[in-house]
């Protein structure tokens, strides 16, 4: 832990403790301000970030146990879709720690990269199969695909203080098209929706399955990421429209990450089989939370072979 961080943890201790102080509202406990005060310091330690977000919600629900006891802080893990976007943001994980994402852009870009528009096109495909196992727009965009598309465009000399519209710029606008796309064709490729599915269930008494929910979202979907790489095209070209040296920046790319890792084929494995299970969940009676909880040690297993 760094300098930076130390800063970061006291000032959410800081966060936590002010709130904690305020005294209750009428019609309100102190224990409800003491709530209040561990969800708003969690709120903040994941926009600050001293650790890792699991690290961080572990840490404040532990400190916030303590002032109010276990109870209040951990009633809300009896609902199942929170466990769903924890185990969903574990796989997401294992996806950035793997490369697997990154090995697969790779692939595509060495295959159909030639165009801009090509280029634009494996960007949605990329971030359509990692959509299912990654609930985070920002892990699954900023931390796994953006990169490997900002780099394209250093390579081209395309960066925001210089000819940004060469290249790069079309690629930043697309990628939160796209991501905001994707975020709505599965349950868990975004957390919210999981909320809404929770809500659905517990004000409407509506049951909404992985399943039901990729029907009814993938044809709209998927039209919609068809014709966004196109329309941004349109409305916002690139200066540049062909790739010269495309190959090489896949054939580069794929040097760095090296020979396919064990851990890559097992997470591809269990992430096949973490689809079927939630697609073919209601056919099987299998509950899509329990499905995830079978990846709950996932990332301790692939530390380990690492």
């Amino acid at each position: 832990m760094n300098k930076k961080s130390i800063i970061k943890w006291l000032l959410l201790l800081v966060i936590l403790g002010i709130i904690s102080l305020i005294p209750a509202p009428e019609g309100l406990t102190q224990t409800s301000m003491y709530i209040l005060a561990i969800y708003i310091t969690s709120i903040a330690g994941i926009i600050i970030r001293p650790a890792e977000e699991s690290e961080v919600l572990i840490v404040v629900a532990g400190i916030g146990s303590l002032i109010v006891g276990p109870s209040p802080v951990l009633n809300g893990f009896a609902t199942t879709t929170v466990w769903l976007v924890f185990i969903a943001f574990l796989i997401g994980m294992a996806f950035v720690k793997t490369g697997i994402g990154k090995r697969i852009s790779n692939i595509l870009i060495g295959k159909f990269g030639k165009t801009t528009l090509g280029l634009g096109y494996i960007m949605a495909i990329v971030d359509l199969i990692i959509s299912p196992a990654t609930p985070s727009n920002t892990a699954r965009s900023g931390g796994i695909i953006y990169p490997i598309f900002r780099s394209i465009s250093s390579t081209l000399n395309s960066e925001p203080e210089n000819d940004s519209k060469k290249i790069g710029s079309y690629f930043t606008m697309l990628q939160a098209l796209v991501s905001f796309t994707t975020a709505g064709i599965f349950i868990t490729a975004c957390a919210p929706n999981l909320i809404t599915v929770d809500f659905a269930q517990k004000i409407l008494n509506i049951e909404i399955t992985w399943s039901l929910w990729a029907i009814a979202m993938f044809i709209p979907g998927i039209l919609i990421l068809i014709l966004t790489p196109l329309l941004l095209y349109k409305i916002y070209p690139p200066e540049l429209k062909y790739i010269p040296n495309y190959k090489k920046i896949a054939k580069d790319g794929l040097l760095e990450l090296g020979p396919l890792k064990q851990t890559e084929k097992i997470l591809i494995f269990l992430f096949i089989l973490a689809i079927i299970g939630w697609a073919l969940g209601s056919t099987l009676k299998i509950n899509a939370t329990a499905v995830a909880l079978a990846f709950l040690p996932l990332d301790y297993f692939l530390n380990f072979l690492h």
